[in-house]
């Protein structure tokens, strides 16, 4: 998978390590915008499938996402205005199983930094999915998995983490028998389980950090067959999304596959 992800970082290095930047790569593609803390994460997933299963007995997609990070953290001295831009590239190779369960191995790492200044992030994920296909009537069903471990590690000081997440999705697709730009036009709701291995302290704000151990998220996306294109990025989904569980809760914005 090719990723550019936006953490989070303050403008002064002290206080970037109160930062978990690891739990920002694992974020979805989309606009994630936070309803506690004014944290928002916009990530435009620009992918390009090299190799099509269609057309070859492997797949291989390169992903694109450009993500700007905007956050306002009120903490007990101040408040803390900061912008942030990363660049994780990385790859996702398609493996069937059988006709209708493919693997999806993934592997990404890249930088990251606080556009205000201080010092380098080094951005990580690896991991595996697995996505099963099924149908009933003119119901199309995905069902899957992903265990994957999102971290990062900083040029200069010892700030550094990793974040073991085991995720689980439901997907289903009917069509809405009409067309979206001129293609045929599909409806899905999803519903996803994160689950945190440790608990994550996602903002190390003051009185009380935000920390998560297990998130949901419900949400509603159009399609169509084919893909959209914007140049030769494809654009698989759009839709809403509320992820929410622990301390922690956003609005998403989908914009590519949910997870």
């Amino acid at each position: 998978m090719v990723n550019i992800v936006a953490g989070i970082a303050h403008a002064n290095d002290n206080d970037s390590n109160s930062i978990n930047w690891a739990f920002q790569v694992g974020l979805g593609d989309g606009f994630s915008i936070g309803t506690q803390e004014n944290a928002n994460v916009y990530k435009l997933p620009f992918s390009y499938t090299t190799r099509h299963l269609r057309d070859y007995e492997w797949g291989l997609k390169l992903k694109f996402p450009l993500t700007v990070g905007v956050y306002n953290i009120e903490t007990a001295d101040k408040d803390i205005d900061l912008d942030v831009l990363a660049i994780v590239p990385g790859i996702e190779l398609q493996i069937p199983v059988r006709d209708n369960w493919i693997l999806i191995p993934l592997l990404n790492f890249g930088l990251g930094k606080n556009t205000s200044g201080g010092d380098l992030q080094y951005l990580y994920s690896v991991g595996i999915k697995h996505h099963v296909f099924f149908g009933w009537k003119n119901l199309n069903f995905t069902f899957g998995n992903t265990l994957r471990n999102d971290g990062y590690f900083t040029d200069g000081n010892d700030n550094s983490d990793n974040v073991p997440l085991f995720s689980t999705y439901l997907d289903m697709r009917f069509p809405l028998g009409f067309n979206l730009l001129n293609k045929s036009g599909y409806l899905s709701l999803y519903a996803i389980n994160y689950y945190y291995f440790d608990d994550v302290t996602v903002i190390d704000s003051e009185p009380i950090p935000i920390e998560v151990d297990t998130q949901w998220e419900l949400g509603i996306t159009f399609s169509s067959i084919p893909s959209w294109k914007i140049w030769f990025f494809e654009i698989e989904r759009v839709g809403l999304g509320y992820r929410f569980g622990d301390g922690f809760s956003a609005i998403r914005l989908v914009f590519g596959m949910p997870f």
